[in-house]
């Protein structure tokens, strides 16, 4: 559900998008699952020893809940160097994931909210406008709502139960949309509401209940209200979905989306034919003027007998094309194509969850004790696994651009020649 991740996705082509969504979904768990434990075991091994740097003291419930394992172990063992390097990773990783959300939003604000139902007509400009507004409100509000968080004690614990809450609702609902033709309108907006409304109840309850009737930032960090929680948000709202979709049917036409208009920043340089149109409101005047079989070649009277030149071209709007003529852009090879690799990404999200959400770590959620050998696999699984994680995030993707970087060396070193 993450906006940044689904825009990304967009630039590709689906035979590149698909694998490496998928091999990300695997080693992914390298952070939460690998680098807890290692982290997470080493400082059960030396926070009682001289090596810990802030010995005799020991870590605190609320440094762990903080997120503070990681700097203390790595300041222990390789000094401060390595919590310089810890500091300047977290926050290129904030930076980023920070710069990919804020674009995103804006676009969803721009063109999703502002352009379908405040002003269909707005002109790019104008649209642009509210783009970059966009971005300052997105900026502002993460930067209130996370002072907020501090100011009333949440930790990093606490956020890590909270976002699956809140993030998990719109996951299956937007599964069913685009794997299911009978899902509708309503349906698709009301179950993640319904969702969201659930976990957080099942979560907030949960946390109450099992607290003896306390209700704070303390009893609502616990690990299994936040479970219980997070699976019902996950779960309920395909429930909701079915079930609205049944009661009230419609069908939606998914050639709406081949009519959705691009923007442009007129401001800026660029060789497309878009920046040599004139604006959205102009050519909605001039189409007014023209007969249907005219609108569609975008060609007015005054045109008829002129030479066609940049300026003067005209298309027609993707939005104002009856969706009886709209033609899909791809031939029929290229959309065979498309839909191979769309059950292929169905299948394996549908393993993915089956066995990284349900069948390895729910029955763990119990008073169980590790074994020596299953403690051992365990560690020794982990290790692995961050190194697979190392290989397939660090070493794979510069073998998979070798040609690439190559091209581009020779490009620098040829240039640097002709200098000289």
């Amino acid at each position: 559900m993450d906006t940044a991740f689904w825009q990304k996705s967009f630039a590709s082509e689906v035979q590149a998008t698909v694998p490496a969504y998928d091999l990300v979904s695997v080693v992914i768990l390298a952070i939460p699952w690998c680098t807890g434990t290692i982290m997470g075991l080493s400082a059960r091994a030396i926070e009682k020893t001289p090596i810990w740097f802030d010995y005799p003291n020991t870590l605190t419930l609320k440094q762990v809940n903080s997120g503070l394992v990681m700097p203390y172990v790595l300041r222990s063992l390789l000094g401060k160097g390595a919590t310089t390097g810890l500091l300047v990773l977290v926050f290129m990783a904030i930076t980023s994931t920070v710069s990919s959300s804020m674009i995103a939003v804006s676009s969803i604000i721009s063109l999703d909210f502002f352009r379908t139902y405040i002003n269909p007509r707005a002109s790019d400009r104008t649209t642009l406008k509210v783009s970059h507004w966009g971005v300052v409100f997105h900026g502002f509000f993460m930067a209130g709502f996370a002072i907020m968080l501090e100011y009333a004690g949440a930790t990093n614990n606490w956020a890590t139960y909270f976002r699956p809450i809140i993030a998990c609702p719109g996951i299956l609902p937007l599964i069913l949309t685009l794997l299911w033709s009978r899902q509708t309108t309503l349906a698709a907006i009301l179950a993640p509401l319904l969702g969201l409304s659930s976990g957080v109840t099942t979560w907030l309850v949960l946390s109450w209940h099992w607290s003896g009737g306390v209700l704070n930032i303390t009893t609502t960090q616990a690990q299994l209200p936040g479970l219980y929680g997070a699976i019902v948000s996950f779960f309920s709202p395909a429930i909701y979905s079915v079930v609205i979709s049944l009661l009230w049917p419609s069908r939606f036409d998914w050639r709406e989306f081949l009519r959705i208009d691009l923007i442009e920043d007129k401001s800026q340089p660029n060789s497309s034919l878009q920046s040599r149109l004139p604006s959205s409101e102009a050519l909605s005047d001039n189409l007014g003027q023209t007969s249907d079989s005219e609108k569609i070649a975008g060609v007015t009277d005054a045109e008829k007998n002129a030479s066609p030149t940049p300026s003067h071209t005209q298309i027609r709007l993707a939005s104002q094309i009856p969706i009886e003529e709209v033609v899909h852009p791809f031939d029929e090879q290229t959309l065979k194509h498309i839909k191979r690799w769309f059950k292929i990404a169905s299948a394996y999200f549908v393993v993915n969850v089956l066995v990284t959400i349900v069948l390895w770590p729910l029955p763990l959620y119990r008073d169980y004790i590790f074994t020596k050998s299953f403690f051992n696999g365990w560690v020794t699984m982990a290790i692995i696994w961050h190194f697979g994680a190392i290989l397939a995030v660090i070493v794979y993707p510069v073998y998979d651009g070798r040609h690439e970087i190559s091209r581009a060396v020779g490009g620098l070193l040829s240039d640097l020649k002709g200098r000289k």
